[in-house]
């Protein structure tokens, strides 16, 4: 399985984006000094800001594609700030390009943001909401979503 990963330079206060199938290596690799005239030798150290794992390669490639061309630090921040998004991208880029099944918790800025804004501007419909409720502590244990990709 593949993975986007999200790397940051407090030296630089810049972020690294890019896809491996081993983090761990690849980010020991950006913080080796092997190719001195690289981008990532300048910014050294790394820290790992973000990691979107799990992926298949086509859909991994996509997604560190899709971060790059919005040319925004702020965008990649709102990824971490706002998980909503990296699951519209999730969704946006299937391998399969049908289903997807999602758990993810939602405030109420999140779900405005998600229906209002997101999915919509990706051809993203919701055809099922089903909340699922537990008396523990007398609170809500989350809501599933089930989304499908319109043609």
């Amino acid at each position: 399985m593949f993975c986007v990963y999200i790397i940051f330079s407090r030296k630089l206060n810049r972020y690294y984006v890019g896809t491996t199938d081993d983090f761990v290596k690849r980010l020991a690799e950006h913080n080796d000094i092997k190719h001195p005239g690289s981008f990532t030798s300048r910014g050294i150290p790394w820290e790992s800001y973000l990691l979107i794992d799990d992926l298949h390669s086509e859909q991994a490639y996509q997604i560190e594609e899709h971060i790059k061309n919005m040319h925004s630090k702020k965008y990649i921040q709102n990824l971490k700030r706002y998980p909503e998004i990296i699951q519209g991208l999730l969704i946006w880029y299937l391998k399969d390009s049908s289903y997807i099944y999602s758990t993810i918790p939602l405030n109420a800025i999140g779900k405005r943001f998600l229906f209002n804004y997101f999915l919509p501007f990706l051809s993203i419909k919701c055809f099922c909401q089903v909340i699922i409720c537990q008396k523990t502590n007398g609170s809500y244990v989350g809501t599933h979503y089930y989304f499908q990709k319109r043609r």
